[in-house]
């Protein structure tokens, strides 16, 4: 996803093969996706395992010294479209 920093977290089953869904979770603004890590791996839990779950953190928005730049709301739609469009194909 161009050059963006990104954080995402994902909970998978290997063991199972059939998709039936997939459950991306954008968060709100602060876009820090490590605070909704219990939320989803319970979710993952209540689904039985069963759907793919995947959250994505606001491009930049976690502690980082590599990259301070700031997105604004246009750019953070972008990231997210490209990651979606990127998970599809």
């Amino acid at each position: 996803m161009k050059s963006y920093e990104t954080e995402i977290i994902e909970f998978v089953n290997k063991d199972f093969q059939k998709k039936n869904a997939k459950i991306i979770m954008i968060p709100g603004n602060p876009g820090l996706i490590k605070f909704y890590d219990s939320f989803l791996d319970e979710l993952h839990r209540l689904l039985n395992r069963k759907v793919e779950i995947t959250g994505i953190s606001h491009a930049n928005h976690f502690i980082s010294k590599k990259n301070r730049s700031v997105f604004n709301l246009d750019s953070q739609i972008d990231h997210k479209v490209s990651y979606m469009l990127k998970e599809i194909k």
